[in-house]
């Protein structure tokens, strides 16, 4: 005999009807609702962790409700990151995961960049040092070629 456990249960909610919202997905929404006016006032941000918490139906609900606005941003560094901005300005859907395409992490971060789109300081430096070794190469290039110019009309005046 079976344990009720045992019984695979699957919950289905119909995103188009309001009345069928979960009360996770209601909570989420309240707590992005306050996150976005501490965000506006204090400009602290916030990130609420979704993995293991909601079903795929409320996450599915969750998603609709939020929508997705104009953008959106793939990395690909040790798996793959979708960041996107929600429909609400200020609230981003940020999904990582691994190599082999599993879930790693699953959030919603109020805030009006999410942290991992940020320059960090030691990415700064290496930037600005990459971009001088470049300005010193095309300098000596150019110096190089207008002293070969200016050779080409000695040549041609002398």
């Amino acid at each position: 005999m079976s344990a009720i456990n045992d019984i695979p249960v699957q919950v289905v909610l119909d995103t188009e009807d309001p009345n069928q919202i979960s009360a996770n997905v209601l909570a989420i929404l309240h707590e992005i609702t306050a996150h976005l006016q501490k965000l506006l006032s204090d400009h602290q941000s916030e990130l609420i962790d979704l993995m293991g918490f909601l079903s795929d139906g409320e996450r599915e609900a969750l998603k609709h409700i939020l929508g997705e606005g104009e953008v959106s941003v793939k990395l690909d560094v040790l798996g793959e990151s979708t960041i996107y901005e929600t429909l609400i300005p200020g609230v981003w859907w940020i999904s990582h995961r691994s190599i082999d395409n599993q879930p790693i992490s699953e959030n919603i971060e109020i805030t009006r960049i999410p942290a991992i789109l940020k320059s960090d300081d030691l990415g700064i430096q290496d930037g600005i040092e990459a971009l001088k070794d470049q300005l010193d190469e095309l300098s000596s290039e150019t110096n190089v070629m207008g002293e070969q110019e200016k050779d080409e009309q000695r040549r041609h005046t002398g």
